[in-house]
């Protein structure tokens, strides 16, 4: 099953306190959903995605929808009626998508008032990308990571926000998922001076209404 049986718990630190309704877009199997209610009490989960079909899904799951996520009549006819949402959960699909500001701005319209949409992007300032871009003047794609040939767009930390905060929302957490460098001395000063731009493979971000 890999990718799409993971549970994602890069975005636990980011919940918010009240998980009543939860919905994981694009989150396979549902095997994330289905831990926000077994281990953080969450009311009513759920997950809608292109791959994986209702008979497949995770057994805890309240409710399972396949649909294509860049169909945003589809997507907003599951949200009216298994909505309004607590906690949103984009793990790794915002940028698979032709037009994932369409997606979230229909997300963020199915938000609790207190609702919050977490999101994980992969960050194509990474030093392993910019590096090849700049030295060798390569932009290869790959079979994972943050050159996924199957992702349609690609995001900065400072896009990736703009994203998230396209339809009127406010990002008011963000959490930079770095790999083990060494040395770790050099690795440390460079971080120091220009920031997590060029270490971070992926962003996690939580936003908000404003």
């Amino acid at each position: 099953m890999g990718y799409h049986s993971d549970t994602r718990e890069i975005a636990f630190p980011l919940l918010p306190d009240r998980l009543d309704g939860v919905l994981d877009v694009g989150g396979g199997y549902g095997n994330t959903a289905a831990a926000l209610k077994e281990r953080f009490g969450a009311k009513r989960v759920g997950v809608v995605d292109l791959v994986a079909s209702p008979e497949e899904c995770n057994p805890s799951l309240d409710f399972a929808m396949q649909a294509d996520l860049d169909k945003s009549e589809t997507l907003d006819k599951v949200c009216q009626e298994q909505g309004p949402f607590s906690v949103i959960l984009c793990m790794d699909i915002l940028e698979h998508l032709k037009e994932p500001w369409d997606c979230v701005k229909t997300l963020q319209s199915h938000l609790s008032e207190d609702g919050v949409i977490i999101a994980s992007i992969p960050n194509v300032s990474h030093l392993s990308v910019v590096a090849k871009l700049a030295l060798l003047g390569e932009w290869r794609l790959h079979d994972a990571g943050i050159m996924d040939r199957t992702h349609l767009r690609f995001f900065t930390k400072q896009t990736a926000k703009e994203l998230l905060e396209c339809g009127g929302l406010k990002v008011d957490q963000v959490e930079a998922i770095t790999a083990h460098h060494k040395p770790f001395r050099y690795i440390n000063f460079l971080k120091s001076v220009i920031g997590d731009r060029l270490f971070a493979y992926q962003y996690v971000m939580r936003a908000g209404r404003a």
